[in-house]
């Protein structure tokens, strides 16, 4: 999955894909397994995707001017802004080393973590509790999966 995105992103960037092609690609993404028996995947969406960078300014000008996408939130001491995408929201964070996609959420309007760690158990996946940021699971490929609350709408 990690490696899907960011070849999308370069895509983009590359101007090999156009912004609704990628818009569209990443809608894909949230569509929710058809098999799903908790009700509370019934709702699901893509909440956020967060992308580290080696040099913030540059990468919110760069998704401001290109997308159009405004702030939504900044911590400056940790180094995070999330800027606004419809629903969601992309967050940057600026890290040394590798740079790329560091996660994605999925969000849940009926979020209950009781229920959602059984149901994620039930379909075989390992949950951890994400210190109040919801749940965390690997895909077979080790890329980090957040479980999380939508904000009401």
């Amino acid at each position: 999955m990690e490696q899907l995105i960011n070849k999308l992103l370069k895509r983009y960037e590359n101007g090999a894909l156009s912004r609704r092609e990628l818009v569209e690609t990443l809608a894909l993404l949230t569509v929710a397994n058809e098999t799903a028996s908790a009700a509370e995947f019934e709702s699901s969406s893509l909440n956020h995707v967060s992308i580290i960078v080696s040099n913030l300014e540059r990468s919110i000008e760069f998704y401001r001017r290109v997308f159009g996408l405004s702030v939504e939130s900044e911590d400056r001491a940790n180094e995070l802004v999330q800027l606004k995408l419809g629903r969601s929201h992309l967050s940057i964070r600026r890290r040394n080393g590798a740079t790329g996609v560091d996660h994605f959420a999925i969000g849940l309007d009926r979020f209950n973590r009781d229920a959602v760690m059984a149901d994620l158990r039930r379909r075989g996946a390992t949950p951890q509790d994400g210190n109040n940021a919801g749940l965390h699971v690997l895909d077979p490929d080790g890329v980090p999966v957040q479980v999380i609350a939508n904000p009401a709408a």
